[in-house]
């Protein structure tokens, strides 16, 4: 079937094999929708949740304050499922999810996972949606002990300190551009950047665009 290769990537499926997969979107009710850059994938109180697996482009889930400031709490690429929790408690939505680009997304309703009693397709899947939402859970945590700094740099190197240890080496790469770092970390991107220079001067790193590499 279509985007099958795709499937057996998604920790979503874990372990499954093609025929399990194909009857666990058939038993969710799986339908892929085609949406425009800057599109509104999920509103702010948006109901009768559905969980979405990106299938192809990027989207931004945010969420914002009664005066209108965004702030961003992920970033969804190709692969990865978003609105796990709001879709599973059946709960409205208090985020925004906005392409970023075209977006190819497949939408499934795991409210019917309650029902599942012993079939084993869809408890394989319950067991990756599980573990899927505790990973998730690890690195909203980790983001936290990030912002909880007292400065912004404190929060830049508590974050690339991080990142060094997960990659296991002093030379990394990290997954966001200046502006995306700068709204992970909630901090003004050119407050970020001064902070960033200090350090270069200082010699505690040497980066080239999202390229770091530190001297302790």
């Amino acid at each position: 079937m279509e985007n099958i290769e795709l499937l057996r990537e998604c920790s979503l499926f874990k372990g499954m094999k093609d025929r399990q997969i194909e009857s666990a979107l058939r038993k969710l009710g799986a339908t892929e929708k085609k949406y425009r850059k800057n599109s509104l994938l999920i509103t702010k109180g948006q109901k009768e949740m559905q969980l979405g697996l990106m299938l192809e482009g990027e989207a931004v889930a945010s969420q914002d304050d009664v005066w209108g400031n965004k702030y961003m709490v992920s970033e969804v690429k190709c692969g990865q499922t978003f609105a796990e929790p709001y879709a599973a408690a059946d709960m409205p939505s208090n985020i925004i999810v906005q392409a970023k680009g075209i977006c190819r997304v497949l939408w499934l309703n795991v409210s019917k996972i309650n029902f599942a009693g012993n079939d084993p397709v869809l408890l394989l899947v319950t067991s990756n949606l599980l573990q899927d939402m505790a990973f998730k859970l690890l690195n909203l945590n980790q983001r936290l002990t990030h912002i909880s700094k007292q400065t912004t740099q404190e929060k830049l190197l508590s974050y690339l300190s991080a990142q060094s240890e997960e990659a296991k080496s002093l030379d990394f790469v990290i997954p966001f551009n200046r502006q995306e770092l700068a709204d992970y970390l909630s901090v003004e991107r050119s407050a970020m950047s001064a902070e960033l220079s200090k350090l270069v001067e200082g010699g505690k790193l040497k980066t080239r665009k999202n390229r770091f590499t530190l001297y302790p």
